[in-house]
């Protein structure tokens, strides 16, 4: 049982040949360079977690050594004071 064909409508040119083949190129560069970028910024979000750890290891320590108990919120000012807040 073979399928009947659809009917030929005519044939694109050899220069809109070129340009659809060139639009498909230039889609399937956009494509890969939209997951390089997907994968850049997964690595990114990586460095970010760990700088915003090491932040709050610094400040876990500061508070150690300033006495601050555990629960107690504060903040660091722009100068280095450290001062509690409600």
């Amino acid at each position: 049982m073979s399928e009947e064909q659809p009917a030929v409508l005519g044939e694109l040119t050899v220069g809109e040949m070129r340009a659809i083949e060139s639009f498909r190129s230039a889609a399937g560069d956009v494509v890969r360079e939209i997951g390089a970028l997907e994968v850049r910024k997964f690595r990114l979000f990586g460095q970010l977690e760990e700088i915003e750890a090491r932040a709050q290891n610094a400040l876990s320590e500061a508070a150690g050594r300033l006495g601050i108990p555990a629960g107690q919120t504060w903040e660091v000012t722009p100068d280095g004071k450290v001062r509690r807040t409600a």
